[in-house]
């Protein structure tokens, strides 16, 4: 499948390689090509008002999305049959998790933190959230990372992308971060066909827990006691962490936000979270956001993002338009991320 582009103006090409547009950039999904050794790829890109859009072509790609939605009609029903008995089944550990663990006092808050926070001195993979505070004084925004799915903590930033993007911008000490996991599918898949009785990593299970955090976090609550509330929340999420980001936008934000302003949010090959959902693509911008990048790939495989309904007045999309681009190595595009910091850098940090 080739994706065929065509533009209102003339382009601007920067490279030979990249098209960068207020609408949709196409980009390669070439790793290393062009990065000089030791060179910092979280660099400024400039931005080009040209409209470039992106349209699918190819047999194979009408091949697998029929594919596709034929399995979609008869395995939905199964799947959403087995994730109703895997709620009840996990029922009495969500109503622990939403009330973190009976805790009522601070100190008991701050517990309950501890037991789903990653210790670099004691590292479990099944921790949920690691943070950085900035030392910075006055005002400052929070950023929130959320991984995809199977990545941990305990994954190289090499291999996530969205650790590497967190440890830049702890270097850059200009904004509060939180880093999240998610669910894991594999573990859920176990649990909804009773290989196992452990629901810690569910989709629900670990979903709760980064609410509960994050409210926290603005709430100045249990490890963050005496921090003050963020001035603005920037959210970047790839593949079930950009469904995290709709779905938390969507359901909780307005009950844990605080009216804090949603600057910019990042999606990166966004697909619905959780096994009930069958990896369905992002459909939509993320609610209350103010600015949002959407970077999907445009194959029409059995697991990618889509292009999303956005602002074309605020929005941007970015396309990858590379034939070897997988889901899996996305969010390790150095393109990808040097946009998104770029994107973030931007409207979260350099717009005060």
């Amino acid at each position: 499948m080739t994706v065929e582009l065509s533009a209102d103006k003339a382009n601007s090409t920067f490279k030979s390689k990249v098209v960068y547009t207020s609408e949709k950039i196409a980009v390669p999904n070439n790793k290393n090509e062009d990065q000089g050794e030791g060179e910092d790829i979280f660099i400024s890109k400039p931005s080009n008002p040209t409209l470039v859009k992106a349209k699918s072509t190819g047999i194979f790609a009408m091949f697998s999305m029929a594919v596709k939605n034929f399995v979609w009609v008869f395995i939905s029903p199964v799947v959403k049959l087995l994730s109703f008995i895997e709620q009840c089944r996990c029922s009495w550990a969500l109503e622990k998790v939403k009330n973190r663990n009976n805790a009522k006092t601070n100190e008991e808050i701050e517990k309950y933190h501890n037991s789903v926070l990653f210790d670099e001195n004691n590292p479990d993979e099944k921790k949920i959230f690691k943070y950085f505070l900035s030392d910075k004084k006055g005002e400052k925004p929070l950023i929130v990372l959320f991984m995809g799915n199977a990545q941990t903590h305990l994954w190289s930033d090499s291999d996530a992308g969205m650790i590497k993007l967190y440890e830049k911008l702890k270097k850059d000490n200009e904004a509060d971060v939180l880093l999240f996991r998610v669910g894991n599918a594999i573990d859920d898949v176990k649990h909804k066909l009773f290989l196992s009785n452990d629901c810690s990593l569910s989709t629900d299970i670990v979903y709760q827990h980064s609410v509960n955090v994050l409210e926290d976090a603005i709430s100045g609550k249990g490890i963050f006691a005496g921090h003050s509330k963020p001035s603005k929340v920037s959210f970047v999420g790839y593949s079930w962490g950009g469904g995290t980001v709709d779905k938390l936008l969507k359901e909780d934000w307005k009950r844990i936000g605080q009216n804090i302003p949603v600057a910019a949010t990042v999606q990166i090959d966004a697909v619905n979270l959780g096994l009930y959902n069958l990896s369905t693509p992002v459909l939509n911008r993320p609610f209350h956001s103010r600015s949002h990048l959407n970077i999907f790939q445009n194959k029409y495989d059995f697991l990618n993002g889509c292009n999303q309904s956005i602002n074309v007045a605020v929005d941007q999309s970015m396309v990858i338009a590379d034939e070897s681009s997988i889901h899996n190595g996305v969010d390790d595009n150095l393109e990808v991320l040097s946009t998104t910091y770029s994107f973030v850098k931007e409207r979260v940090i350099g717009n005060k």
